[in-house]
């Protein structure tokens, strides 16, 4: 037996917009007001969903790593270690002599 579902087009604008600020899916889940486990099955029956949500958390991402990378360049030694890890590029200390 099938059962109606909640979702709406509507949800991928919202759900795009609210993963650009930071959101896991299982906040969108609770907003969105269903389980886990329906978010993720919305995820696969509706790729437009995924392809949003995937947009929304690249640009929360690059906020993220530009923030970062401003922090660094500003002389920051914890965000300038962070931004060499993120790059792969081990941070050895220099000797003071």
């Amino acid at each position: 037996m099938s059962f109606p579902t909640k979702f709406r087009t509507e949800i991928i604008c919202e759900a795009r917009r609210i993963a650009t600020l930071g959101a896991t899916d299982q906040q969108l889940a609770k907003i969105f007001g269903v389980t886990v486990r329906t978010w993720h099955r919305w995820k696969r029956k509706f790729p437009e969903l995924q392809v949003a949500l995937e947009q929304g958390k690249a640009i929360a991402d690059y906020i993220v790593e530009e923030t970062i990378y401003d922090r660094a360049v500003r002389g920051d030694m914890r965000a300038a270690r962070w931004w060499m890890r993120f790059r792969g590029r081990e941070v050895t200390p220099r000797s003071r002599e």
